[in-house]
């Protein structure tokens, strides 16, 4: 497929991403009740990272059978980008300045399995460019 595809998907898998966020920002703009939007917020959150860490093990199991085949497929796409978004918030607590919590190791897993998956999807231009880049001159001798 041509490479417009690729960028589409992840655009695609951007936008997807962002209203999904949206949606766990909304729900936590509600209110303040003890057992309320703040409760449900944290459920979300939990539940994108397990479905997170299914989906790129699902993918991953998939690209290694050769069921998946094309690197511009969407659920491949997104599954890498959703999971490096989802391991992002493993440093949140130290933008935060949190002092109680640290890193959380298990989101470290899934900004692996996304760092991992996107790098399977642009391996093959990232090696033609660093061919590229470190191609010696010809030289002709007279």
């Amino acid at each position: 497929m041509k490479p417009e595809t690729k960028y589409q998907a992840i655009l695609i898998s951007y936008i997807l991403i962002l209203v999904w966020g949206f949606v766990i920002f909304s729900i936590s703009m509600l209110g303040n009740d003890k057992f309320g939007p703040a409760h449900y917020q944290y459920i979300f959150i939990e539940m994108t990272r397990y479905v997170a860490l299914f989906l790129a093990i699902l993918v991953i199991v998939l690209r290694v059978f050769k069921v998946i085949k094309s690197k511009t497929n969407l659920l491949m796409i997104f599954t890498g980008i959703l999971n490096g978004f989802v391991g992002l918030l493993a440093f949140l607590p130290l933008i935060t300045k949190s002092l109680d919590s640290g890193i959380q190791v298990s989101y470290l897993l899934n900004l692996a399995l996304g760092t991992f998956i996107f790098a399977d999807v642009f391996k093959k231009r990232i090696r033609k460019t660093i061919a590229n880049a470190v191609t010696p001159p010809m030289h002709s001798q007279v």
